[in-house]
């Protein structure tokens, strides 16, 4: 009877574990729905540019999954690493205003400090950092699916989208 019921507590335990850890992946599953389908719903009805930018600045956490097409200056050296490029560039170049995080899956693409490059992509949030002086700076984060750079009038230098390198001319 001690054995039987010892074996009953083990298999009630084993089950409540199993259905906590099914409910958990279950909560975290429709958490990861919900999110996705936020970003869907946000991306199919908002784009920004250059002429609704300043709403994106002011709160990017808002518009995340939102659409992008914008041209920026490059304000420092890009970095690179194998999973891609990364610069920061000014959206609005001539106020030195717009402060953006350009993330791009292209480890090859070749871009360089005061570039003029035009991005296409997807909003991630608000990036936040140190500067030299250790003041806290915000931007908008950005993953791009394009880049090109492009002179300050938008005519093309050079076109690449993942895997699609062309030289500058």
């Amino acid at each position: 009877m001690v054995r039987c019921a010892r074996a009953a507590l083990s298999v009630g335990v084993l089950l409540s574990v199993a259905v906590l850890a099914a409910c958990a992946g279950t909560e975290e599953a429709t958490q990861n729905t919900r999110a996705a389908q936020a970003r869907t719903s946000v991306s199919s009805v908002e784009e920004f540019t250059r002429e609704n930018w300043g709403e994106l600045v002011a709160n990017p956490e808002a518009h995340v999954g939102a659409l992008v097409d914008i041209v920026g200056q490059v304000l420092s050296a890009p970095e690179s690493d194998s999973d891609g490029t990364y610069w920061q560039m000014y959206a609005d170049p001539e106020n030195w205003e717009w402060n953006t995080v350009v993330g791009y899956g292209d480890p090859s693409f070749v871009v360089a400090e005061n570039d003029y490059v035009h991005v296409t992509g997807t909003v991630m949030g608000e990036f936040e950092g140190e500067n030299a002086f250790g003041a806290r700076v915000t931007a908008v984060q950005v993953l791009a699916l394009s880049a090109e750079v492009v002179d300050c009038v938008g005519h093309r230098l050079t076109s690449q989208s993942h895997g699609d390198a062309q030289p500058k001319h």
